[in-house]
């Protein structure tokens, strides 16, 4: 899914004769005139990222690859195009959020509410027109507003609060009922394919800066450092420079991450890695 070029010169293009903005992604940050104007930009947003298929075949592609296979999708997308491709929705994991979702601006109650139906209703209101089968599109003059009626910014029905993006933007971000689901079958999914510790698989680096990456899974440390969790940690780096080698590679650094702060003892030459 592309957020520049041709997509968004098509749909955006007078928010980019009137304002600084490049792309779409960027646009989300960007602070309009007026609330009307911002749902306007919006709308547009959801609706080309969210409620038509992306306009390419990476999808599917993906969709190909993992046919016949155990798979679980983590991914920090939120355009709803893994489901939308025909991926299972049990195993799809949405961690940032979803385009097709409002939440109110300040929620006192963990829900979030389906968005199609006052999308639509948006840019039908800024002229948009549906063709043949259903889809919207610029109308034949390209004369759009770029505000929305009043009536139509979204207010929460729970608090009366002006509804916004269930992103993951703040603090402010609700995991609702659907989400906490999602993380519970991600979590199940990772409890039933552990990963043994010290070893190390291989994997292309796609869009990374790097031909491949490697991936490895370290100790889980309780406490003090044990002498078998130093010698899983050691088996590690081990494991990765043998893959390294084996890949001919000219260079490679060590990333690390972990999942809690981990303290290891200066007299054994570590620190805080948290």
């Amino acid at each position: 899914m592309t957020y520049g070029g041709e997509r968004f010169q098509k749909y955006f293009f007078d928010f980019a004769k009137k304002y600084p903005i490049r792309d779409i992604y960027s646009g989300g940050f960007f602070r309009f005139e007026s609330p009307e104007e911002f749902w306007a930009w919006w709308s547009r947003s959801i609706y080309f990222n969210r409620y038509i298929d992306a306009p390419s075949d990476v999808y599917g592609n993906l969709k190909k690859i993992v046919e016949g296979k155990d798979y679980f999708v983590l991914t920090t997308n939120v355009d709803h195009q893994f489901q939308r491709a025909g991926f299972e929705k049990e195993r799809l994991f949405y961690t940032q959020g979803d385009y097709g979702l409002f939440q109110s601006s300040r929620p006192t109650v963990a829900k979030a509410y389906d968005n199609q139906e006052i999308v639509e209703n948006m840019l039908e209101a800024q002229g948009f027109v549906r063709d043949d089968a259903g889809i919207f599109q610029l109308p034949e003059d390209k004369i759009l507003k770029m505000s929305i009626p009043t009536e139509l910014i979204p207010i929460c029905p729970d608090d009366g609060l002006p509804m916004t993006m269930n992103l993951r933007t703040d603090e402010n971000f609700v995991e609702d009922a659907g989400w906490k689901m999602a993380a519970k079958r991600y979590q199940d999914f990772l409890h039933s394919h552990e990963e043994a510790t010290g070893q190390c698989k291989i994997t292309p680096g796609y869009n990374l800066p790097a031909k491949y990456v490697l991936h490895t899974v370290g100790p889980i440390v309780q406490g003090e450092l044990t002498e078998k969790e130093m010698k899983e940690l050691k088996s590690c780096y081990r494991a990765c420079l043998t893959k390294a080698t084996e890949a001919k590679c000219k260079a490679f650094c060590f990333l690390l991450y972990f999942h809690r702060r981990i303290y290891v003892s200066k007299g054994q030459g570590g620190r805080d890695c948290g």
